[in-house]
């Protein structure tokens, strides 16, 4: 018989049961993956308030995009789930906008992550020739269209080209009744239309974010950190404040703080000119004269080599050297036909400190 041995949560100091499940390092989100370990001295309260953080970190981010294009099977969700990009956290979902030769206009991202889809939008030039986008819809009166031009605060209207997303015969004649009636002394020219087919367009990510997407970054680092270590449990004080950022925030300053501008990790076979053939996140920490250094790289793949964060943990008082004080792992994703239970397996790396 199994006995549940009982500790404390490292947040709240409330009992934790032995058999919990714990805290996914990598957010269960992002897929399960297999030989993965969880962090276990969290209760089941503080792992629910924290794990709200991650929503920014999914939905806001660019992990929408990348988890599109990779398509991770998750323990939460049987197939593959959609990348929602709804925002989280008072901030607004990502913005996607292509670049045409005369202008720039807002796009959505299909599901595959590969292919935009535009928007029946008007483009109203300046005087100097720079496009300014209005969105359409069938629906509008004149009068909508007149004061959604007027908000864009021009004093000099040169010339106006529509493009509509699915053209068509009804909806070109609903919107060219709307434009005649919006401006009647106008003249309407209609700029030829592409190929029919797909074309190869460049693409601009705004993405927008608060201190909890990179509390959700933290979260990572430290519970990955308290998995490998068997110096530090996680409730000491030296960690209290990287502990209070994760759990309560504390804006620019705080994420300033702990998030180090250079990288001291090296990792020979990722830094090669080599391609990865698949996607992974790559964790790794190591302790060193008494600081704790962790770095997450989220998505590093064949078309991208991640978003990579040094964070700076915490201070360990004293200067006992353990004999191995640095670990590395990579969160490698199977192929979209090999997905099963898990979206992937856990392997460890080798590392070394460029500092």
């Amino acid at each position: 018989m199994t006995k549940n041995v009982c500790e404390k949560c490292i947040y709240c100091n409330a009992p934790v049961q032995g058999g919990s499940q714990g805290d996914h390092v990598i957010p269960a989100a992002l897929g399960k993956f297999r030989n993965a370990t969880n962090f276990k001295r969290i209760c089941v309260k503080c792992n629910s308030e924290i794990g709200r953080c991650e929503e920014q970190l999914l939905r806001c981010g660019p992990g929408v995009l990348f988890r599109r294009l990779v398509i991770p099977a998750t323990h939460r969700s049987r197939g593959q789930p959609r990348a929602s990009m709804t925002g989280a956290g008072g901030v607004p979902p990502p913005e996607v906008w292509a670049h045409f030769p005369d202008h720039k206009e807002a796009v959505t991202l299909t599901e595959s992550g590969r292919n935009v889809v535009g928007f029946d939008h008007l483009v109203v030039y300046d005087d100097k020739d720079e496009g300014h986008v209005v969105r359409l819809n069938p629906n509008m009166s004149p009068e909508a269209l007149r004061a959604a031009v007027k908000r864009l605060g021009l004093k000099k209207i040169k010339v106006t080209t529509s493009h509509f997303a699915k053209k068509n015969e009804h909806t070109s004649d609903l919107y060219l009744k709307i434009f005649s009636q919006a401006w009647p002394e106008a003249q309407y020219e209609q700029k030829p239309d592409l190929d029919p087919g797909v074309h190869p367009v460049p693409v601009e990510f705004k993405f927008v974010a608060t201190d909890l997407y990179f509390r959700a970054i933290a979260k990572i680092a430290f519970h990955y950190y308290l998995t490998q270590s068997m110096r530090s449990l996680g409730n000491e004080d030296y960690f209290r404040e990287i502990r209070d950022f994760i759990r309560y925030g504390g804006g620019k300053l705080a994420v300033d703080k702990f998030f180090i501008g250079s990288n001291i990790f090296s990792f020979p076979q990722f830094l090669s000119n080599m391609v990865p053939s698949w996607w992974h996140h790559i964790l790794a920490t190591l302790e060193r004269d008494g600081t704790v250094f962790a770095m997450v790289c989220l998505f590093y793949g064949p078309e991208c080599k991640g978003e990579r964060y040094t964070l700076e943990l915490g201070k360990i008082p004293g200067r006992i050297v353990l004999p191995k004080s640095c670990w590395a792992h990579t969160y490698d994703y199977f192929r979209p036909e090999d997905i099963g239970k898990y979206a992937g397996k856990v392997h460890p790396v080798s590392i070394t400190a460029l500092r």
